[in-house]
């Protein structure tokens, strides 16, 4: 991904690949993908890089095709290369469409993902400022959107507790791993509260053990 101008930009990357090439034996095979903005932030390919030009291809984001009906992709990166000013209208677009996903960890990602661009887009205003203009807590409001930072944050929690107990008490088997990881709530929270007292894995309670 480039976003901005840099006439050094192959002198950069392509002896790191050629490093990693010869770093792995097992790679046979090998594509460039480039994504940039706009055609002035890349430089001509140098005529010492020429051979390799059959293994590069470039995405200018402003040469996208509109079409009647882009994918959630295409639009978000649209979102990304389009003028400050004609922002809005897109975001209002996204909105629409965000809000008939129904899968809540996908929902969840392009809605970070569009906030993040937002946020380097317009890097002068606040938070709340970005918030109010685009309407963001709106989407966030929606059942989807809930359930996936539910499951965010559940999942968090999981990680978290596996990792203090295997610290303390050595690493857990994977069946202990999975007893936790299928706790509701209510009861990761309690797990929680309660290792801090413990002193050794015996202290483990009974629902942590192997079936």
């Amino acid at each position: 991904m480039q976003f901005q101008e840099d006439r050094r930009f192959y002198d950069r990357t392509i002896p790191e690949i050629m490093l990693y090439l010869a770093q792995n034996e097992r790679v046979t095979n090998w594509h460039f993908v480039i994504w940039v903005a706009r055609e002035h932030q890349l430089p001509p390919l140098s005529q010492k890089y020429q051979l390799l030009s059959g293994n590069i291809t470039i995405f200018y984001l402003n040469r996208l095709p509109d079409g009647a009906n882009p994918s959630l992709g295409v639009s978000m990166i649209a979102l990304i290369v389009c003028p400050a000013k004609q922002a809005l209208v897109k975001v209002s677009e996204l909105r629409q469409r965000l809000q008939s996903i129904t899968e809540p960890s996908r929902q969840r990602l392009m809605v970070d993902l569009m906030e993040t661009v937002l946020v380097y887009k317009f890097d002068t205003l606040s938070w709340q400022e970005i918030e109010a203009m685009f309407g963001l807590n709106e989407l966030k409001q929606t059942r989807v959107y809930q359930e996936a930072r539910f499951e965010g944050v559940q999942l968090g929690e999981v990680k978290l507790l596996i990792r203090q107990l295997s610290r303390r008490f050595g690493k857990l088997s994977l069946s202990q791993q999975e007893q936790i990881a299928a706790l509701p709530q209510e009861e990761l929270e309690q797990l929680g509260e309660a290792l801090l007292d413990w002193q050794s894995p015996a202290d483990l309670p009974d629902w942590l053990r192997p079936a």
